[in-house]
């Protein structure tokens, strides 16, 4: 028997709304690690580092390890190579800025 990759997987989507003070994206990662939420963390979206603010800079390193120490995996995006523009209508992936 074949099986296919991800067959009888479980996909949680969580989805935050922004506020003043945290990014949706932010708030939805931390929901999942401070919940424990599932082995695979896959965030494909979110701010480039360039515009991170010093709150996010310190949020990330430490959100992964506490995921990482709890045995999750965190797959982010690496872009793709499309330049950062002032003038976008979305999100670009984490790292995407040149």
């Amino acid at each position: 028997m074949v099986r296919r990759r991800g067959e009888g997987a479980t996909i949680n989507l969580v989805v935050s709304k922004s506020t003043t003070a945290s990014d949706g994206v932010d708030l939805s990662a931390e929901y999942i690690v401070d919940k424990n939420l599932a082995p695979v963390l896959s965030s494909s979206y979110g701010t480039c580092e360039t515009e991170m603010t010093a709150g996010e800079k310190q949020l990330y390193p430490s959100l992964w390890q506490q995921a990482a120490a709890e045995g999750i995996t965190v797959v982010v995006a690496a872009g793709d190579g499309v330049r950062h523009s002032a003038t976008r209508t979305s999100h670009l992936p984490f790292a995407a800025c040149k």
